[in-house]
């Protein structure tokens, strides 16, 4: 952030000195054309290893087209809110609040959020274990829980392994989705 201002400047001077127009024109036109092929990698399948880039705007659509009241949606870790709110239920309402939360220092977050009679829920970085223990009477009276997971994510430690354990046991595995480019996986478990 502090020297990229110094490294434009620095080229832009360079292109300055450069005498006939027309170079300039061209120089500035190829380092324009480099910053948009990282662009198409992402939005381009067929340059990916993935088939269908997908993420927080389809897992937010599927889970509220098919949720019910009493369901229970797990966040782990429950930072993914934000972006999962966003896409979940875009109001002016849920933009104010996710904007309050992005803010929030170190996860300092409520664990429970009620939206219309379903709970959103999560732990804390590497908290899973503790998070069962005092929820555990939500996950006993609810039909469906939706586990969203972000295994790859930086102190998570066993949190998907217990996860998937704890609701196997207790609960029938429904649905599976993987969404790799985003690195989520979404589990759907009913109740035996």
């Amino acid at each position: 952030i502090y020297c990229l201002p110094a490294y434009y400047l620095i080229i832009a001077y360079g292109l300055l000195r450069i005498n006939p127009i027309r170079m300039r024109l061209g120089i500035i036109t190829f380092i324009t054309c480099l910053h948009f092929f990282p662009l198409r990698i992402i939005y381009e399948p067929s340059f990916t290893q993935f088939k269908k880039i997908s993420g927080w705007r389809e897992i937010g659509s599927e889970i509220r087209r098919k949720i019910q009241a009493g369901d229970i949606i797990v966040l782990s870790p429950l930072r993914q809110i934000v972006p999962f709110w966003y896409y979940y239920k875009p109001e002016e309402k849920t933009n104010r609040i996710v904007d309050e939360m992005a803010f929030e220092p170190k996860e300092k977050w409520e664990t429970v959020y009620n939206d219309n009679n379903i709970l959103i829920m999560g732990p804390e970085l590497g908290q899973a274990g503790k998070f069962v223990e005092k929820h555990e009477k939500y996950f006993k009276q609810a039909n469906t829980v939706w586990l969203v997971i972000a295994p790859y994510w930086p102190g998570q430690g066993n949190s998907r392994e217990y996860f998937l354990n704890y609701f196997s046991q207790r609960h029938v595995l429904k649905g599976y989705s993987d969404y790799p480019f985003q690195g989520i996986e979404v589990y759907r478990f009913c109740r035996k």
